[in-house]
């Protein structure tokens, strides 16, 4: 089974990563968080983007998560991780859906990217 891939390489503490493995292991560290036997942590609500007006109504579901927008910026934030989203411009209302660990969010049909760090840090 071959690692490659065409994603980009990072440079952590003088090592070199794969952005994918990154991914991956900092998406395992999120999911750690909650308890083995707790539920799922989900963010879902909708979002809505038309020229210069941006509005978020999002709620979490089983789990302590904090949740502000500035502008096109939704930001999630734990007692242990700070989880942000863009939300694209000129969308209109989409659905939004996120699940707590992953790095991606769903608004409406497309998929978007989510960054991630320790909160605090």
């Amino acid at each position: 089974m071959s690692l490659e891939s065409n994603a980009p390489n990072l440079l952590v503490n003088g090592l070199e990563v794969k952005k994918s493995m990154l991914d991956l292991i900092l998406s395992a560290f999120l999911v750690a968080e909650r308890p083995e036997t707790g539920p799922v942590c989900f963010v879902s609500g909708e979002v809505y983007s038309e020229r210069q007006e941006v509005k978020a109504m999002l709620v979490p579901t089983n789990c302590p998560i904090d949740i502000h927008q500035e502008g096109r910026v939704i930001t999630m934030t734990s007692p242990k991780w700070v989880v942000q989203v863009m939300i694209p411009e000129d969308i209109g209302r989409q659905e939004f859906v996120y699940q707590w660990g992953q790095g991606e969010a769903k608004i409406g049909a497309m998929t978007v990217g989510v960054s991630y760090k320790p909160a605090g840090g």
